[in-house]
């Protein structure tokens, strides 16, 4: 058992280091020209697979190894859905990385196989009264998501005010038919 235990945990830490890289290449090296050298350095995926992989050998030292893959799956699982939200659900599809581009299944994937990870891991080494903690952890992060998006958009060059910024992700989203927007329902919160 605890070899299952180690495997998840190094999967789980790959799969977090996978994710992260994706999220700060993609949102902090185009922001950051002058330092591009050490930006790159500092967010290739070894780096931060070493960064998860302390973080999940500390859990596994001060805590138990239950708790490190309890804690590794919640990790894995908040950066597929960053990246997932971020990058291919909230963003235009000129603004997507070329992972999502490419592979459009992708990171929806990764996001729910980051779900089931956590969800088998709270029901095996916690209990399964708790195993709504994902579905929590998916709107929380959604909902950060989305107003990060909003947030996107009225700073841009467009000049958006909220309710536009709001109406164009569920543009992007596919969300406005005819009927929504004859209607009036134009202003329908961008829900994850």
């Amino acid at each position: 058992m605890v070899v299952i235990k180690i495997v998840w945990i190094i999967a789980n830490t790959i799969a977090a280091a996978h994710f992260s890289s994706t999220f700060l290449v993609n949102s902090i090296y185009p922001a950051n020209y002058k330092w591009v050298r050490f930006v790159d350095i500092m967010i290739s995926p070894v780096v931060l697979f070493f960064f998860h992989g302390v973080i999940a050998v500390a859990m596994c030292l001060f805590a138990s190894i239950a708790t490190a893959v309890i804690i590794t799956s919640f990790v894995g699982y908040g950066w597929a859905l960053i990246a997932y939200f971020l990058f291919q659900r909230f963003a235009d599809s000129l603004e997507r990385p070329g992972l999502a581009l490419e592979h459009p299944m992708f990171q929806p994937l990764g996001a729910f196989g980051g779900f089931l990870s956590s969800t088998f891991a709270i029901s095996f080494f916690a209990g399964w009264w708790l195993m709504f903690l994902p579905f929590v952890l998916w709107l929380l992060l959604g909902f950060l998501c989305a107003e990060v998006a909003i947030r996107r958009l009225m700073r841009g060059d467009d000049g958006y005010d909220r309710r536009l910024a709001i109406f164009a992700l569920n543009m992007i989203q596919g969300r406005l038919s005819g009927l929504n927007y004859w209607f009036g329902k134009i202003d329908r919160y961008p829900f994850p």
